[in-house]
């Protein structure tokens, strides 16, 4: 198993993101929260 910290995606998001790996399954785990402002 093998476990890479991806970091958060673009600039107005905390967290991270997270890819596990075994010899059968790619799992990505985001764990982000969007904080940016409401532009609708």
């Amino acid at each position: 198993m093998r476990i890479r910290v991806i970091g958060a995606a673009g600039g107005e998001v905390t967290g991270s993101a997270y890819l596990i790996q075994t010899d059968d399954a790619n799992i990505l785990v985001d764990a982000g929260m969007f904080q940016g402002g409401k532009n609708f």
